[in-house]
């Protein structure tokens, strides 16, 4: 069955349904990069509404709003995580979901086979994990470790380095994340090579019944011809 294209295709259509049913890191990564960079651009654009003449480098409120956002990034980052493929305890729950959901319609080839249905689950333990693990583990670190240093810094009342810190933090994140993503293009194509080249389970023939009716006309016991044994001829 694994060298069947049809199986591939299968296969790509059952991850996509696991995988609408996990939390995916997009919007993550969109509203992580909205917080590294929009205070930056609008301190630019509006440089006097944000500074403070006196002591401190920006208004109260705008320190309160920072730290505010910073841990609704943190709440947004963890319930990515926990509800992602990369929590194992998520993952293994939906993937049994709906493993148990194609039993129940009957609608894959996968089940003429219990052996098949084993390695499938094994499969997409570890497909789902490698395609959603790394970046949704290095977003939600980072809103963890930003968490904390916007209120060590108080929101930047006296610190000017915390606002350009989580810049230049997501920035050193950009090549690990395009490296994480080139690595994933390598691994489907080992998925598709394992899956090409793995080996069929052969299909189970239906045992045919034999009935055997004796010379009086008296009925026999239906036999397996498999297990059947024809009387040997007698040579002379």
């Amino acid at each position: 069955m694994w060298n069947s294209y049809f199986s591939y295709l299968d296969y790509l259509e059952l991850r996509r349904r696991v995988e609408r049913r996990l939390s995916g890191s997009l919007w993550l990564f969109i509203h992580i990069a909205a917080f590294a960079f929009l205070p930056l651009v609008c301190f630019g654009l509006w440089p006097y509404g944000w500074w403070y003449p006196g002591y401190t480098l920006v208004h109260g409120w705008i320190a309160a709003a920072m730290v505010g956002w910073s841990v609704v990034l943190l709440l947004h980052g963890l319930w990515t995580f926990f509800r992602s493929g990369a929590w194992g305890a998520r993952r293994s729950q939906v993937i049994e979901t709906e493993m148990r959901e194609r039993l129940r319609s009957d609608d894959t080839y996968l089940t003429q086979d219990s052996r098949d249905l084993f390695r499938l689950h094994g499969l997409l333990e570890e497909d789902v994990q490698r395609r959603t693990g790394t970046t949704t583990t290095l977003l939600s670190l980072f809103t963890v470790v930003n968490v904390v240093s916007w209120i060590a810094a108080r929101g930047g009342l006296y610190d000017a380095l915390i606002w350009w810190l989580p810049a230049a933090v997501f920035l050193l994140l950009l090549p690990i994340l395009i490296v994480s993503r080139w690595q994933l293009r390598r691994h489907e194509g080992r998925l598709r090579e394992l899956l090409a080249s793995g080996e069929a389970v052969p299909a189970v023939k239906p045992k045919r019944e034999a009935l055997r009716f004796a010379g009086d006309d008296e009925l026999l016991d239906i036999i397996d011809e498999e297990d059947y044994e024809k009387p040997k001829r007698l040579t002379r």
